[in-house]
């Protein structure tokens, strides 16, 4: 894996606590007015499908991420309206995350309902960016416009992390309390590190030739794995916390706490060399919007020999406290922060409220709206509604960071949130 790596990593978002919770009083257990992030949060037993997405920035536009997702063309305008958005530091996150389970309680565990099992399959890809204005005018519109000037970027980052989960779930329930933990296999598919901790370019007007400096670091697995094939392992570990009184509810969850040993087949790069180009066509050799790169030769004299050794690194684990209160029947708000351990990411906080639509005899319907601050973006407004919600059936749609998805062209953060419950 060689240093184009950055770039193409930059594009990756765009191209091509896991508990059971079952409340002291009926209202709160069956309505579908309590909507958590987790589908099997809200229900006893049966099987679960969460599917969401999500994509956020400080200050990119949303319709740059989607040109790539809904592969469409960028157009020199969208480019240059970005850069304009863009400050000295900015910061653009995705995430995706999907999730099959089933839990049931066995009939002779201490011959009570009081406690359930259950077995979960995840699969979750991060990606976080902390770059510049600088290098995302250099990755959109080439180093042509540059000719004549140096150009210094400092403090570039890019993580990316792609695994997949397989959790046996315990769940024991008290008087008030339930206290739920669950233990698994963390299975690696790819994982990509890149610090740039200063690059200097210079670009001769007549294009004769470039000089460049270059120090950094990088970490990369072996990239040349089949769609979801793991390259490595590691152990992962949940916990999760409910507490009930009256009509108010408190949850604490700590989820993929654990880490992945990578193979022997990873690399580390560490490049700290000045570079003189001649001889190529060094106009625009980062303007990859028409699809050139630099030759792989050229590649390996900026990045050297990299070192082949596995290592231990640390899953993205999420630490989240929630307070509901249902302050009348079929109504209640929702107050809570979460920290994502995964560069970019900042202390989200959330506040939301919970209203039951229509309540029939055989199906209900609720809606839910709410404000976020933090994660890899500042202020963002989302939306849940439970469309169908039976004795055996319950779905759950929803967008989140609307704002990108109303006033694209102007505005970051987009996503998408589906579950389906069906219990016995």
């Amino acid at each position: 894996m060689r240093w184009s790596l950055f770039v193409c990593l930059f594009f990756l978002f765009g191209s091509g606590a896991q508990t059971i919770i079952r409340a002291s009083e009926d209202s709160l257990q069956k309505s579908p007015v309590i909507m958590r992030d987790k589908p099997w949060c809200q229900y006893n037993a049966g099987l679960f499908f969460d599917l969401n997405t999500t994509i956020n920035s400080t200050r990119l536009p949303a319709s740059i991420p989607n040109a790539f997702v809904f592969k469409k063309p960028i157009s020199p305008e969208q480019k240059e309206s970005a850069l304009k958005n863009l400050k000295s530091k900015n910061n653009t996150g995705a995430i995706i995350q999907g999730t099959i389970a089933y839990h049931w309680a066995p009939p002779l565990a201490w011959r009570s309902k009081v406690s359930q099992i259950g077995i979960s399959y995840s699969f979750e890809q991060y990606l976080s960016t902390q770059y510049s204005s600088k290098l995302f005018g250099l990755v959109f519109q080439g180093n042509a416009p540059y000719a004549g000037q140096t150009i210094q970027i400092e403090n570039e980052n890019i993580q990316s992390i792609q695994f997949q989960t397989l959790k046996l779930h315990y769940l024991k329930n008290f008087k008030s309390t339930r206290l739920s933990v669950a233990l698994g296999l963390a299975l690696g598919n790819n994982l990509q590190q890149i610090n740039l901790d200063y690059a200097q370019l210079y670009t001769e007007p007549d294009g004769s030739f470039i000089d460049m400096q270059l120090k950094g670091n990088m970490f990369s697995s072996n990239t040349q794995q089949r769609p979801l094939q793991h390259a490595s392992a590691g152990p992962v570990f949940d916990l999760a916390y409910h507490y009930t009184l009256q009509k108010v509810q408190f949850d604490f969850q700590a989820e993929n706490i654990g880490f992945i040993r990578w193979n022997s087949q990873a690399k580390t790069y560490s490049p700290d060399t000045s570079i003189h180009f001649t001889g190529i066509q060094v106009q625009d050799i980062f303007h990859f919007s028409t699809g050139e790169t630099l030759a792989d030769s050229t590649l390996e004299n900026i990045t050297g020999k990299p070192s082949q050794k596995g290592a231990i690194k640390a899953l993205p684990a999420r630490l989240k406290a929630r307070l509901f209160w249902q302050y009348q029947a079929g109504a209640g708000l929702e107050f809570s922060v979460s920290q994502l351990f995964f560069p970019g990411f900042k202390l989200q906080q959330r506040i939301a409220w919970h209203y039951e639509l229509i309540k029939t005899a055989h199906n209900s319907m609720a809606i839910q709206l709410g404000l976020s601050h933090g994660g890899f973006g500042k202020l963002n407004s989302f939306v849940s509604l439970v469309p169908l919600h039976t004795r055996h059936h319950s779905v759950r749609i929803g967008t989140l960071l609307n704002e990108g998805w109303l006033i694209p062209k102007r505005l970051p953060g987009n996503g998408f949130v589906f579950s389906y419950h069906w219990t016995p």
